[in-house]
C-alpha cells in the first residue's frame, strides 16, 4: 500500500478528506541493522507522508486543504507482542506540529523500554512529558513540503537511538488526513458539527464574510477586523484543555466613541432589538457593542454562520443610528 499512496501523494492535489491508509515502512530484517542502514531504507517514504501531514502550503487552501482539517502520522513496531512503541505526529492549519513519543503511562507494558536514560535522551531532544496520556511532546514549526526530510530523519533516530529499533521487526505506519467532525462533502458541510475554534477556523469565517483582518497584539488569539468603515475585534475565548490551539468560542466587540448624550440615546433605541448581542456604554463612557458566540458542546456550521451574521447585521444597525445622529462612524477604541 506505500508505493499506492506514494502514487496518490504526487497527484496535483491531495486525497479527498477524510482519508486513511496504513502499511509497512520497513519490512523485518534477518540481522540487525545499523541506524543509518534504517534511516537509509525508510527515509524517503516517511518524508513523503510528512509532506502531506505536517505542511500546509498557502497554495493548497480549499484545494488540498482548508481550515477545520487535520492530519496524523503513526510510525510504530511490536519490540515483543502486544508491546507498541511510536513517535507520532498531529497537525492543524496554522498550527505548530506536535510530535510525540509514546508514553508508559500509556501502555505499562511498555515501562521497561522507556528507561531513566531513554528519558533523558528524549528530554536532549526537547521532549517533555505532556499531555493526558502522559506522552512526551514538542511543538515544531510546519515544515514546508519539500523539506520534510530533516524531519523524517528526526523521528527515525528516535526510534532506532532512544526506542532500540533496529530492523529485525516490521516498522508500521498509520497515516490519516482528517475533517473535523467527519465532514464528508461540501453539501454536507452546513449539517457539520463544530466543538472548537481554531485561529484559522476564526480567520476563515472572517475573510468568507468579505472582511479585512489583521493581527492583535497577541496574535494567537484573534483579529483587529475592518468591514464597510466599521471595525470591531474578534477574540478566541475559552482554552480547551488539552488540546492547544483550540478554543470554545468567540468574543467579537466594537467600541466607539461618541458624546454621552448619542450613546444613550442609541442604547434606548437599539438595546432590546439586537439578536444576542449586548449593548451598552463601557467604563470610559463609549459605546459598545459585544456579542459571544460559544461553540463549545457543539454547534451545526449552519447555526455558527446564523449566529455570525445577526453580528454583521448588529453592526449594520448602530451604525447607521450612530450615522443618523453623529454624521460619521467614529473610530473605534480596542479596551
Amino acid at each position: 500500500m506505500a508505493n499506492a499512496l506514494l502514487d496518490t501523494l504526487n497527484m496535483p492535489t491531495t486525497p479527498g478528506r477524510p482519508f486513511e491508509d496504513d502499511g509497512v515502512v520497513l519490512s523485518a530484517s534477518d540481522t540487525p541493522l545499523l541506524p543509518v542502514q534504517v534511516w537509509t531504507q525508510c527515509e524517503d517514504l516517511v518524508a513523503a507522508h510528512l509532506a502531506q501531514v505536517c505542511a500546509w502550503p498557502p497554495e493548497g487552501r480549499g484545494r488540498s486543504w482548508r481550515p477545520g482539517d487535520y492530519s496524523f502520522y503513526i510510525l510504530e513496531y511490536e519490540p515483543q507482542p502486544d508491546v507498541k512503541l511510536f513517535v507520532q505526529f498531529w497537525s492543524e492549519p496554522g498550527e505548530k506540529v506536535v510530535m510525540e513519543v509514546c508514553s508508559p503511562a500509556a501502555d505499562s507494558a511498555a515501562q521497561a523500554y522507556l528507561t531513566d536514560s531513554v528519558r533523558e535522551a528524549l528530554a536532549e531532544r526537547g521532549f517533555e512529558p505532556g499531555d493526558e496520556a502522559g506522552h512526551f511532546g514538542k511543538a515544531v514549526d510546519a515544515p514546508d513540503p519539500s523539506a520534510t526530510a530533516g524531519l523524517a530523519r528526526e523521528a527515525l533516530s528516535v526510534l532506532t537511538d532512544c526506542l532500540g529499533y533496529d530492523g529485525r521487526q516490521p516498522l508500521t505506519y498509520l497515516f490519516c488526513l482528517g475533517r473535523r467532525d467527519g465532514e464528508k462533502a461540501d453539501d454536507d458541510a452546513a449539517s457539520v458539527v463544530v466543538r472548537s475554534l481554531t485561529l484559522a477556523d476564526l480567520e476563515s469565517l472572517l475573510t468568507a464574510a468579505g472582511h479585512t483582518v489583521q493581527p492583535l497584539s497577541d496574535p494567537a488569539r484573534g483579529f483587529l477586523v475592518s468591514t464597510q468603515g466599521v471595525a470591531y475585534s474578534a477574540v478566541l475565548n475559552s482554552p480547551q484543555h488539552g488540546h492547544p490551539g483550540h478554543f470554545g468560542g468567540m468574543q467579537l466587540s466594537a467600541f466607539a466613541p461618541v458624546p454621552e448624550s448619542l450613546s444613550l440615546a442609541v442604547v434606548a433605541r437599539l438595546a432590546l432589538d439586537l439578536p444576542c448581542a449586548r449593548l451598552g456604554i463601557d467604563a470610559d463612557g463609549d459605546l459598545a457593542l459585544m456579542q459571544t458566540i460559544v461553540v463549545e458542546g457543539g454547534v451545526t456550521r449552519q447555526n455558527l454562520a446564523l449566529q455570525f451574521g445577526f453580528w454583521q447585521q448588529n453592526l449594520e444597525r448602530v451604525k447607521q443610528v450612530v450615522l443618523r445622529h453623529f454624521g460619521k462612524v467614529p473610530g473605534v477604541v480596542l479596551h
